[in-house]
């Protein structure tokens, strides 16, 4: 039996004992209290008690709440959570903690999931949202706009490795932009500036009616280009 499965038993047998000796006018609270208990056994597949506390926290923060205006998605919610939990890690310099994390992150929600948090944890959310906020005339737009990014990150985003050819990532990227013509779509690396540089700029020649800018993070190992749609 998995740990969650463990919890959700556990939680199982719990609540058919309260239930039977709670009383009538506290069954809302306790309801309100299984339903956090459901919430943490999604994370529960992190294992380390002080990150799970840790990553609870991160519901409190305003870039948080801000995504959840938006997303309805459980599992893309968890991810952004995860997001922020390895830019602390990495704040932190935490950077064996960090890569197990992103080890567990693949493992439950593979390469869609981990891109999600990646793109959290290089800080880019605050900046794309002004962006699609900018250019969004109706609401309805704006929740589409931000839903379509998340759901289908691998169609707007690029995260390089050293291992990548130029040549073979230009036209990986080159070939998303031009079938799905995002508003935005993002080209992230760690160190590689030169690598990153040559990328975009291949990538600008091969597109029409989009416009870059180089996004400063926080993180000065970054290197991190916004291909905008004008």
């Amino acid at each position: 039996m998995s740990e969650a499965d463990k919890i959700m038993e556990n939680i199982a047998k719990g609540a058919t004992k309260a239930v039977i000796e709670t009383a009538e006018d506290q069954i809302p609270t306790l309801i309100q209290r299984l339903v956090q208990k459901l919430m943490d056994k999604d994370i529960a597949f992190i294992q380390d008690p002080k990150d799970i506390e840790s990553v609870k926290e991160k519901k409190k923060l305003p870039e948080y709440k801000t995504f959840c205006k938006y997303i309805s998605d459980p599992d893309l919610k968890i991810q952004f959570q995860m997001g922020l939990q390895l830019r602390e890690l990495y704040k932190n310099g935490e950077y064996k903690k960090q890569d197990k994390l992103m080890d567990k992150i693949y493992h439950k929600y593979k390469a869609p999931g981990l891109h999600v948090a990646k793109f959290v944890c290089d800080g880019i959310f605050t900046k794309f949202y002004g962006n699609i906020l900018e250019k969004s005339k109706t609401e309805e737009q704006l929740n589409f706009e931000i839903n379509n990014f998340f759901k289908n990150i691998e169609a707007h985003t690029a995260f390089v490795q050293s291992k990548d050819s130029v040549i073979t990532k230009t036209k990986e990227i080159t070939t998303k932009i031009l079938a799905h013509s995002p508003p935005i779509f993002i080209i992230s690396c760690i160190i590689m500036a030169k690598k990153a540089t040559q990328i975009k700029d291949k990538v600008m020649k091969s597109i029409s009616d989009y416009t870059y800018e180089k996004y400063e993070s926080e993180f000065k190992d970054r290197e991190i280009f916004l291909i905008l749609h004008k």
